[in-house]
């Protein structure tokens, strides 16, 4: 039987400054990096939509608001979410990781990981309220909260639903969410 080569793995400061020097995101999995997947143009679209209907009540309420900036969750994984709210500032000017929002738009490459793994990482972070995970190719967005008790509770909304958040304050309907799509 034929051995499969050895994967080498890079520390987390190799990540870093490897990430300073590539044109394209790539995640940090324990030792081992990813590239993102390219962006659709329905991806932009509700980037885009999110930005305007979050950035401002973010900022008016003293929080911060990122567009794909790096999230260091525990001791070997960073991913970039979509966006994010972060209200406590990082100890590492490289990556966020205190956020109380997390958003990710789901294609059909990234749904699984989306829905998964990077929703059992996200849960481990004590600070983070709520979950939205966009889909890009169908009018769904699926909401999980951060219950009072700490438990999860899960909601997908289609057609013309409406999302209530807590960081920041706001209530987003799906009309505004998928505008233009």
């Amino acid at each position: 039987m034929a051995k499969l080569p050895k994967l080498e793995t890079l520390s987390l400061a190799e990540y870093l400054a490897g990430e300073a020097r590539r044109t394209r995101p790539y995640e940090y999995l324990d030792g081992q990096v990813y590239p993102l997947p390219e962006e659709s143009p329905a991806h932009a679209q509700l980037r885009q939509n999110l930005t305007s209907l979050l950035k401002e009540p973010t900022e008016r309420e003293g929080s911060r608001f990122y567009s794909s900036d790096r999230l260091k969750i525990g001791a070997n994984r960073v991913y970039y979410p979509d966006l994010m709210v972060v209200s406590q500032p990082s100890e590492n000017p490289q990556y966020l990781e205190y956020p109380n929002l997390v958003v990710e738009i789901a294609t059909w490459e990234t749904e699984r990981t989306d829905r998964g793994e990077k929703l059992l990482m996200y849960q481990s972070i004590p600070g983070l309220v709520m979950y939205l995970v966009i889909h890009s190719e169908r009018r769904v967005v699926e909401v999980l909260e951060r219950g009072l008790r700490g438990n999860w509770r899960y909601q997908a909304l289609g057609h013309d639903g409406e999302i209530e958040l807590y960081s920041p304050q706001v209530k987003l309907g799906l009309g505004e969410i998928y505008k233009g799509l």
